[in-house]
């Protein structure tokens, strides 16, 4: 029996090195870059539910799409835990807007991995 061989595609592993380089660049050279995202790392790790929920309400109405666009860019970035953006999330939103964002984000990021 043969067998068809499948060629996979290497546009994912590009993908990922542009985020990441991207990221690298941006983080040092561009110091407003640098200090949001040690800022973010401060806040989503730092255990204290008000603080996230703080931070994350910022965003005002553009927080479920950060969150959506975080969930699909985890997707490429394995430096992103996934249970991470769920729980803030969750502690932004409450339990049940929290979930729909995550079932959206969830579903978004798939379709991207799909495609």
């Amino acid at each position: 029996i043969e067998t068809a061989s499948v060629k996979q595609s290497k546009l994912p592993l590009y993908v990922s090195a542009a985020i990441i380089i991207s990221l690298v660049l941006a983080y040092f050279f561009i110091p407003g870059v640098q200090a949001w995202l040690s800022e973010a790392w401060n806040v989503l790790t730092s255990d204290d539910e008000v603080r996230i929920q703080a931070w994350v309400a910022d965003f005002g109405w553009f927080g479920p799409v950060v969150l959506v666009l975080a969930m699909i860019a985890q997707m490429f970035l394995l430096v992103i835990p996934t249970i991470l953006l769920m729980v803030v999330s969750v502690l932004a939103y409450g339990p049940v807007w929290g979930s729909f964002i995550i079932l959206a984000a969830v579903f978004s990021a798939s379709s991207v991995g799909y495609f």
